[in-house]
């Protein structure tokens, strides 16, 4: 990930901040001088990397939060940029995923990995964009999408079904259904898909 403007006196917001793409996007935007806001479901973990963001001299706020209840999500992350002062960047980077022979799918399974990956989405934009509209700052919001989300068709791995791909139509949605850019960037929002 490369920044062409300097970080420092930013606050950045991660979903999935504890592992993976989430964790080294985290300590990349530290790295670079922002304050972070880590928001993961995994308590245990959320504590180390909250060490690790202060390790580079950068404040850091953990908060357990699943991103697929709307107004807890809104509220936590309000008050969390709150205690940074602002809030500059948010990156949706939560998903869950799970392959499955397509008979053996239950209602549950896909209205999960809907709530967290698709709808849970839409809820980061969204806190985001209030805060964002509410201080009257500039921001950014960066929508990592999964690779396994990638190319067209669902049915893979000889009757197996790739649950991920269904998030990735769903960030193109979202992306689409967004006011244009320039529209967006004149209210101080800029919405990003990262592939």
């Amino acid at each position: 990930m490369f920044f062409s403007v300097p970080l420092s006196g930013k606050a950045a917001a991660v979903t999935g901040a504890t592992q993976g793409i989430g964790k080294s996007t985290t300590l990349r935007l530290a790295k670079e001088g922002a304050d972070i806001i880590l928001l993961d479901v995994k308590q245990d973990i959320l504590a180390e990397t909250a060490k690790e963001v202060e390790a580079l001299g950068r404040k850091a706020v953990a908060l357990t939060a699943n991103i697929s209840n709307r107004d807890k999500f809104a509220e936590s992350l309000r008050e969390d940029a709150k205690t940074l002062g602002d809030l500059n960047i948010m990156v949706n980077n939560t998903e869950i995923c799970q392959v499955k022979p397509v008979l053996d799918i239950e209602s549950a399974e896909i209205e999960k990995i809907f709530n967290i990956n698709v709808q849970g989405l839409l809820w980061g934009i969204q806190a985001a964009a209030k805060i964002f509209k509410e201080k009257g700052t500039k921001g950014k919001t960066i929508n990592a999408c999964p690779i396994a989300g990638q190319g067209t068709g669902v049915l893979r791995y000889y009757g197996q079904l790739l649950l991920p791909r269904y998030r990735r139509h769903g960030h193109v949605g979202h992306d689409r259904q967004a006011p244009g850019r320039n529209h967006r960037r004149r209210r101080g929002c800029d919405l990003q898909k990262i592939c």
